[in-house]
């Protein structure tokens, strides 16, 4: 009697059963799962996004020196009272005002290095049409860079910045 008794109490007892809790810890890993992957792209998109705008940045300020050294030539070819005006030292871009072509690297934050670095910036002019030489240049600003792509494999990427500027 005491045995029928304990069988229907068991009977009564509600709870989980093995395959019950196998199947919803197969579910938490599978949840698990995809949040893990969801943040290994995250980090992968946000990595990227750093370095699209650093190299923005780079050309951008590429693009700022040519221009200061562009309105500086300028500035001494036109308001100087001697004859022919003395060159700017120290000039990467313009001088005596021939057009130009500059490569320069970059390291990862964005500070130069004296080659293979992480990023490469080209910065070359070219006569505007129908302009002359002291006059208007288009200034083109080309910065590349590699990066993790689909697989893993590396990725050329690259941005382009234009600016017109007037220099001496």
């Amino acid at each position: 009697m005491a045995a029928v008794r304990r069988t229907a109490q068991r009977a009564r007892e509600r709870g989980f059963s093995m395959v019950e809790m196998l199947l919803a810890a197969l579910i938490l890993a599978v949840g698990i799962l995809g949040l893990t992957m969801l943040q290994a792209m995250g980090l992968r998109y946000m990595r990227g996004s750093h370095n699209l705008t650093l190299a923005t940045q780079l050309a951008e300020q590429t693009l700022d020196q040519v221009e200061q050294e562009g309105r500086s030539t300028w500035l001494n070819a036109t308001d100087s009272p001697l004859a022919a005006p003395r060159a700017v030292p120290g000039l990467l871009y313009f001088a005596a005002g021939s057009l130009f072509r500059v490569v320069q690297d970059y390291d990862g934050q964005g500070n130069p290095t004296a080659g293979n670095g992480v990023f490469t910036c080209v910065a070359q002019s070219a006569l505007v049409p129908g302009a002359t030489v002291g006059g208007l240049v288009d200034v083109t600003a080309t910065v590349t860079f590699q990066e993790a792509g689909q697989g893993g494999a590396l990725a050329t990427r690259s941005v382009v910045v234009s600016r017109r500027i007037v220099h001496g």
